[in-house]
């Protein structure tokens, strides 16, 4: 199998995917797919009533997709991006430039996180629980876009 793809149509991408994962891409309700034959694709949700932007999957590259879902972010006015980090939470707080700020552990070992960015944004990391096929911890990422606005955690 190839280990990353170079271009493709979504179909390709998709076949990719779930191959590489084992999983079965379905588009969730409300999500709209978004495809770059190049840069993979991924689905986007807004939510206006809670200013956040749900971004369920990402498939190719991450900073392409992660920078295009601030861009409809911010075109409609929404001040957060919600996603899920299925890889080693470590490693993504290291990827995306954050500064541990503080790090909660509840009664059962699991971790949360609260982050910033150079830029002064906020970001959390909470636990979700364990992927149903590959058994890795997956994490609630919410990415705060005003520089400064803090999250009220307990």
């Amino acid at each position: 199998m190839e280990r990353k793809m170079k271009s493709g149509t979504l179909d390709e991408w998709i076949a990719w995917y779930e191959r590489k994962t084992g999983d079965k891409f379905t588009i969730p309700k409300g999500h709209e797919i978004v495809y770059h034959e190049r840069r993979g694709f991924a689905t986007f949700k807004p939510a206006p009533e809670s200013q956040m932007l749900f971004v369920l999957y990402v498939i190719g590259d991450g900073m392409f997709w992660y920078d295009l879902a601030e861009m409809i972010a911010h075109q409609n006015g929404l001040r957060y991006i919600a996603t899920i980090c299925t890889r080693n939470v470590d490693a993504y707080i290291r990827f995306w430039g954050y500064k541990v700020l503080k790090e909660w552990k509840n009664e059962e070992g699991q971790r949360r996180f609260l982050g910033i960015d150079s830029f002064g944004r906020y970001g959390t990391m909470t636990y979700r629980g364990k992927d149903s096929l590959t058994g890795k911890d997956t994490y609630m990422v919410i990415r705060y876009l005003v520089p400064g606005e803090k999250p009220k955690l307990e």
